[in-house]
């Protein structure tokens, strides 16, 4: 037992985790549970003492300080000392009264000789030092008095009752426990253990609990040298009790599986103790609160097997492999060490037969397109086999044939066959499914109506992080919204659905490329070009250009290009250039508008110019362009200040504005109002010196630089490298003999 909790021996000592004391506190009391040998040892003891007392032997000495465990019966009163045995009130009267018991002349006097009863009247027979005299005194008689009058005799002889249990009856078990209860530390956090798991199991959730595991920090606190404190499952804080099991982010992912496996709503612990009321917290039966107790520890001792994993056998898993572990252990153990399992059903028990009109559906589409019959033998196949996964996969491929792209294919699809399986299958698969059917219906009032409806049915399956499915859904209703001239509406959703996104975490690309796409058009409807030019932009962040057709990227990269060039506030060209969308510019009609993009990234004024002069039809074809011609040829001049204030060394950022009026072709005067420009929008920082003429420019806003001002800074680099070439070489020359020591 003390190798087994101590790892200690009479040659080595090592660390004790737990206080000896709170190890042997009982489970109950949230300790665990072991016995003390003094407990036992007093127990067994008290087991003799109760014999003496109820045979009626004479008492020793030495058995008196047991005799606070014992109540005594007044019967006759011969065997019950008035003094010192507990036979009236709490305890013995020696205690309660001890200004009389200093009085009485006989300390071992029976309650027989200080109690009589004459006609049935009891009378006191005392034998005082002294009659009592003092407040005391006479305040302890007159309560004494009382309790006696009212107490109630038995007939017979004296016997006695054991305190530690409502029926008296004496047990070396029961004593024991009065005993420990006696001794227990205060302050003990109790812990609810799990007969379906294993001991082992049990006790590192109550040394987690206990914060007493051997963490980094725990191990330094008692002496260790270690190299760092920091987790080891994330890296990214010190690792306690309280981190590895609920604040690493590592450890939050498999909470967020493990709570999604149950069905449960999301999992949101600050302590292990929020950990362990999980399960009470949940309005479910007895069975399944023990059986998600159960799933709870068994998922902190495979978080805290990974962990010793990775610290001493340089092995680690991803977070679904140790969801996985946690699964398997749940299963097996709770299957071989309880009576749950009759309780446990999973969809794996219960798989029902296939509808039969799911699959005469394919039939009679494999009958009426011959062609496609391969597409409808494996949907069929996967179906009846009820692999939901490559079913899932299979019908992504199959939904987006050019077959199904017109009339109501795709619908009639979904409620013959999908409809039969859709809450089996990845949710967010589902909502994909959903929305490309919805664009079927000719009517966007029913199409809203049908989203709604797989809404519900979303909702209605009661899964975690459904709101990932029902957003993506959401999205759609509002292009719908936005089609139907509703913008009102489409801004609510999307703020709703802004909220949404920023409560969540690990949320799937697509959930994004969808809200960032329907803002974009949102903002376009209105003419918002910088809202327009970020939000679609941020679209790209989550989307595969080489997902999206030829017609789609030139469609997007021009409207990019227009919203870049019309947008307040947007001067860096370069991040857009850098983006492979706007090369589906090149080779089209609008080719001249990615010209016109490199013109205002180099802060070209004569470019700009040439190229409206040579494309002023297509330009004159774009009302937004036209209207306003001012705010573009004040963006490139000042996109032409910064080219210069970039060309120019830094240490000479003092600049003449008669050198910016002549690149950017305006009066002294104009200039000032475009430094004043810049500095308004943080573009540049400096001081405009109007008596000799000047701008000092301490600051210019980073960006994303193209080639030729790639290469133009490779040259100043160069011409850098060869003044201190220089500079070295003539040191070496005026001091020769310095240089060669």
């Amino acid at each position: 037992m003390r190798r087994f909790l101590l790892s200690g021996s009479s040659v080595e000592r090592k660390i004790s985790w737990v206080a000896w004391d709170v190890v042997t506190t009982p489970k109950v009391e949230g300790g665990l549970g072991v016995s003390r040998l003094q407990c036992i040892n007093e127990a067994l003891l008290l087991k003799w003492a109760w014999r003496f007392k109820n045979a009626g032997e004479k008492r020793q000495q030495n058995d008196r300080d047991l005799n606070s465990y014992f109540v005594g019966v007044v019967g006759n009163g011969s065997s019950i000392n008035f003094w010192g045995d507990n036979w009236i009130g709490n305890g013995p009267l020696r205690k309660q009264y001890p200004n009389l018991f200093r009085l009485e002349k006989h300390k071992w006097a029976t309650v027989a000789s200080r109690v009589q009863f004459v006609d049935g009247v009891k009378t006191l027979a005392w034998e005082w030092r002294r009659n009592p005299s003092t407040n005391e005194e006479v305040s302890e008689l007159f309560v004494l008095l009382s309790a006696i009058y009212d107490h109630q005799w038995e007939n017979g002889d004296d016997c006695w009752k054991w305190e530690g249990d409502k029926d008296g009856i004496f047990t070396v078990n029961k004593a024991k426990k009065v005993i420990a209860d006696r001794q227990m530390p205060a302050n003990v956090s109790k812990l609810k253990w799990v007969g379906w798991t294993p001991l082992k199991c049990n006790i590192m959730v109550w040394r987690a609990n206990l914060k007493r595991l051997p963490t980094r920090v725990e191990l330094v606190k008692r002496g260790m040298q270690l190299n760092n404190e920091l987790c080891p499952l994330c890296d990214a804080d010190q690792e306690t009790s309280t981190h590895l099991f609920t604040g690493c982010l590592f450890t939050s992912e498999i909470w967020s599986r493990v709570g999604a496996w149950c069905r449960q709503s999301p999992v949101f612990a600050f302590d292990i103790s929020d950990l362990l009321m999980l399960a009470d917290n949940q309005t479910k039966t007895k069975k399944e609160i023990q059986a998600l107790r159960g799933i709870i520890y068994t998922a902190m001792w495979s978080i805290w097997n990974e962990r010793n994993d990775i610290v001493f056998n340089n092995k680690s898993l991803r977070a679904i492999e140790v969801v996985e572990n946690i699964k398997l252990s749940s299963f097996f153990w709770i299957r071989h060490r309880s009576r749950l399992k009759d309780q446990i059903t999973t969809t794996t028990h219960r798989k029902p037969k296939p509808t039969m009109a799911a699959l005469e559906y394919l039939e009679s589409l494999r009958t009426s397109h011959p062609e496609l019959s391969e597409w409808y033998t494996t949907l069929a196949d996967l179906y009846q086999r009820k692999l939901w996964h490559q079913l899932t996969l299979k019908l992504e491929q199959f939904v987006a044939l050019a077959v199904f792209q017109a009339g109501d294919a795709l619908i009639q699809l979904y409620h013959n066959f999908i409809t039969d399986f859709e809450t089996k299958i990845n949710l967010l698969k589902l909502a994909h499914f959903a929305v490309i059917v919805s664009r079927q219906y000719s009517e966007k009032e029913a199409a809203i109506s049908y989203l709604e409806g797989v809404i519900e049915k979303l909702r209605a399956t009661k899964e975690s992080r459904i709101e990932e499915p029902i957003l993506y859904i959401k999205m759609q209703i509002a292009v719908f919204n936005l089609e139907k001239g509703d913008q009102k509406g489409c801004k609510n959703l999307l703020e709703d659905g802004k909220t949404t996104l920023d409560s969540m975490t690990d949320i799937d690309p697509s959930v994004y490329a969808n809200y960032y796409w329907v803002s974009s058009q949102y903002h376009k409807s209105r003419q918002e070009f910088a809202e327009f030019y970020k939000s679609a932009l941020l679209y790209l962040a989550y989307t595969s250009v080489e997902s999206l057709s030829d017609s789609f990227k030139l469609d997007l990269a021009f409207d990019l290009s227009l919203s870049a060039l019309l947008g307040e506030n947007v001067y860096n060209f370069g991040e857009l250039l850098a983006h492979p969308i706007v090369k589906s510019l090149l080779g089209t009609k609008v080719e001249w508008l990615y010209y016109i993009l490199e013109a205002f990234n180099a802060g070209d004024l004569v470019r700009y110019q040439e190229l409206c002069r040579v494309h002023g039809a297509s330009l004159s074809a774009q009302p937004a362009l036209v209207a306003n011609e001012q705010k573009l040829l004040e963006k490139i001049n000042i996109l032409c200040l910064m080219e210069i204030i970039f060309s120019r060394p830094s240490e000479e950022r003092t600049i003449p504005l008669s050198i910016i009026a002549e690149r950017t072709k305006l009066k002294v005067e104009d200039v000032e109002y475009l430094l004043m420009k810049s500095l308004s929008v943080h573009l540049i920082e400096g001081i405009i010196d109007q008596v000799d003429g000047t701008v000092y420019v301490s600051w210019v806003q980073p960006r994303v630089l193209g080639i030729p001002q790639i290469k133009s800074l490779r040259d100043r680099l160069d011409g850098w490298v060869g003044k201190v070439h220089t500079a070295l070489t003539s040191v070496e020359a005026e001091t020769p003999d310095l240089v060669a020591s």
